[in-house]
């Protein structure tokens, strides 16, 4: 089904700045729903609509037709293409992305590379010439082709709304309703990135409301404080999201009774926290600098927690990006060997805000951050007063006993261990270490360092 487009009006005024929003938000609870529709008022008009797959829901196992509820809901899992293999230059990303944003610091920071990825993607679909190749260079891709068949199969490879695990990328580009816009370039954000496209009067109250809820219903309301800070004014020219929802539980969850206080060793000196125990036959996995375990949420998806030697820092664990490439292999990783694990995870709530700007010139997209040099296919007509003027990236992970609450915002504004030797070990999260949410197929949704938990 064709999503429909309408229509735009006059030209943009040069003056105006470009304003880019990209949002994120990712969740790990017991909790399952869906992403509500939306009820626009007269002042905002949804230009277009994706159709988002359909997909069938897990089971209930005391059902008598389980066994043909259990076939549907598996072919609808395996129609999303949750075992492709995606090209080098997204794994490239996530791991340089993620070193530049997360290093240098002994804060507790969070970043979701998968979002940025998509966000960064449809904004090389509204630009054009060396603005475009900039971030189809960052993106390692060959041209807009190949970015569109990866980033297609990123986005089903991580789309599942089947009660046990929810997991939906969103997209949506909002645009003032004085704009000329090339509804062409609408229909294929809609088509290739399931974006939904809105137009409206820029500065209402209404409209604002609207792009509230819209951010509210993707993101599960996880983020409310945020996104009451977010408005569209008059001089703004349009706005990108992208968000990232998640929802789901441990597979093996953590009984609070063995629960203890134990000493975390953190850079500002050691402190007690509360530290969720657990024991079990596991895979244990070794690098040159770190020791790592794998957390399975239910029937998919799972959280790599990665904690470097004890003579080694989270930022060495990150220039050398070996961890990367556990993450990548999914689990058949040489350095393994399944023994008794006794694992000892901090209860941790972090959260962080990091500046995007700086770090997207240095990776190489400058042009999209200087007036006159940015070139946006989106907008019709003379746009040579139009560029990006910030970026930033908000996000939160939490994770208790049922299992992890993870939230991440990013705004874009125009104007370890060695092998071990019994079988078994003792792998306490009591100092500095890094977590990788992955998603169905292994990527990377959400990483981050824990400092201080």
């Amino acid at each position: 089904m064709k999503p429909e487009a309408s229509k735009a009006t006059a030209k943009p005024k040069k003056s105006r700045r470009l304003w880019l929003t990209i949002g994120a938000a990712a969740v790990c609870t017991g909790i399952v729903g869906g992403i509500a529709a939306m009820n626009l008022s007269a002042t905002t008009v949804q230009a277009v609509r994706p159709v988002y797959p359909d997909m069938a829901g897990y089971p209930n196992e005391y059902n008598l037709t389980f066994d043909n509820d259990y076939e549907n809901w598996w072919n609808d899992r395996r129609a999303q293409g949750y075992n492709v293999s995606f090209d080098e230059g997204l794994w490239d990303f996530c791991g340089s992305s993620t070193r530049h944003f997360l290093s240098g610091t002994e804060e507790n920071r969070v970043y979701s590379p998968l979002n940025l990825y998509m966000a960064l993607s449809m904004l090389a679909e509204m630009t054009d010439g060396e603005s475009r190749q900039q971030i189809l260079d960052l993106l390692s891709a060959g041209d807009m082709d190949d970015l569109r068949e990866q980033a297609g199969k990123l986005w089903n490879a991580n789309y599942c709304n089947d009660v046990a695990i929810t997991s939906i990328l969103g997209n949506s580009v909002w645009l003032d309703k004085s704009l000329d816009y090339d509804r062409s370039v609408l229909d294929r954000l809609a088509q290739s990135y399931y974006a939904s496209g809105f137009y409206g009067s820029f500065g209402s109250e209404k409209m604002n409301k609207e792009l509230r809820n819209w951010l509210n219903d993707q993101t599960g309301g996880l983020l409310k404080d945020a996104v009451e800070q977010v408005e569209l004014t008059p001089e703004m020219v349009l706005a990108l999201y992208s968000t990232v929802l998640f929802k789901g539980k441990w597979d093996h969850q953590f009984n609070q009774k063995n629960n203890d206080v134990k000493t975390f060793h953190s850079p500002g000196g050691d402190v007690e926290t509360e530290f969720m125990n657990a024991s079990g036959n596991a895979a244990y996995y070794w690098g040159e600098d770190f020791g790592a375990i794998y957390l399975n949420f239910a029937t998919g998806c799972g959280m790599w927690l990665i904690l470097p030697d004890e003579d080694k820092s989270v930022d060495e664990v990150l220039a050398a990006g070996e961890y990367m490439e556990l993450v990548k292999s999914n689990g058949n990783w040489e350095n393994s060997k399944h023994l008794v694990v006794n694992y000892s995870v901090p209860k941790f709530d972090v959260s962080s805000t990091i500046g995007l700007t700086d770090g997207l010139q240095a990776l190489g997209v400058t042009n999209v951050f200087q007036p006159g040099a940015a070139e946006f296919s989106l907008l019709n007509g003379d746009n040579s007063g139009v560029y990006v003027g910030n970026a930033k990236h908000s996000a939160r992970v939490k994770i208790d006993e049922e299992g992890c609450e993870a939230a991440a915002f990013t705004e874009i504004v125009a104007c370890g261990a060695t092998m071990p030797l019994d079988e078994e070990i003792d792998f306490v999260l009591d100092r500095p270490f890094l977590f990788v949410i992955s998603g169905m197929s292994g990527q990377p949704l959400f990483t981050g360092t824990v400092y201080q938990p």
